[in-house]
């Protein structure tokens, strides 16, 4: 386990951008395209009690909890209103165009998209991020090579269909996000923090438990708490 001592920045790199660093949620809009956790399911149950346990700590003002309504695995990243970077925009779509133009051409050409196979995905829990910054991100894995596949099939032809492909697309880590980190924790707190995830971990995979998401969901939001389902993506089996 790695416990960073020191800090580049004098706040977390998601403060001014998404979160105050007092929790406050800050606008961020965009659109997405992801698959909500289903909340009857055993890994949502499980992350409610690993949030109720990390809210616990004395240093949990220094997360920024995500309601678990939110809890979600993206499919492909869309765009941040924000963030006016021809890697991360439209190549079809002038980047002084607006957001609402934005998510209509996303919302025509997704009405055309077809998922070649039926949902659901399988996933398990792989490992708690460990980046500079992060804040409470479980890492999932595809369960197999065989939905490896499907997820990384679907990304590749979501990225042709919307004419996007950002950097890493290839490595690009699904995961569900808990929280943001607003403030640095101390080596201390990090240590432990990292233990209450590891020791999660090591409970969830003891069971060898997995978790089934069903149909991608295309969405807007308008800050990280709430993510609006415009529709589901269809499949060639299903309207």
């Amino acid at each position: 386990m790695t416990v960073q001592t020191c800090h580049p920045t004098p706040f977390p790199p998601y403060v001014g951008k998404r979160f105050l660093s007092d929790g406050s949620v800050q606008t961020c809009e965009g659109n997405t395209v992801i698959c909500h956790l289903p909340e009857h399911s055993v890994l949502y149950r499980a992350l409610l009690d690993l949030r109720a346990e990390i809210q616990a700590q004395p240093y949990a003002y220094k997360y920024a909890f995500l309601p678990p309504q939110s809890y979600h695995m993206t499919v492909f990243n869309g765009v941040l209103d924000s963030v006016r970077d021809p890697q991360q925009w439209p190549a079809d779509l002038p980047l002084d165009a607006s957001l609402q133009a934005c998510t209509a051409l996303f919302a025509e050409k997704l009405r055309n998209f077809t998922l070649p196979d039926l949902p659901p995905y399988r996933l398990r829990p792989a490992s708690f991020g460990r980046h500079l910054g992060d804040g409470l991100v479980l890492n999932i894995a595809p369960l197999d090579d065989i939905e490896n596949a499907r997820l990384r099939g679907l990304r590749d032809r979501l990225s042709e269909h919307l004419q996007m492909r950002f950097a890493g697309h290839e490595q690009y880590p699904f995961h569900i996000t808990i929280a943001y980190l607003v403030q640095w924790l101390t080596p201390e707190e990090e240590a432990h923090s990292f233990a209450l995830q590891d020791a999660f971990l090591g409970r969830w995979q003891a069971a060898q438990l997995s978790v089934s998401l069903g149909r991608p969901e295309f969405c807007v939001f308008q800050d990280m708490c709430f993510f609006d389902r415009q529709f589901y993506l269809r499949s060639m089996d299903h309207d």
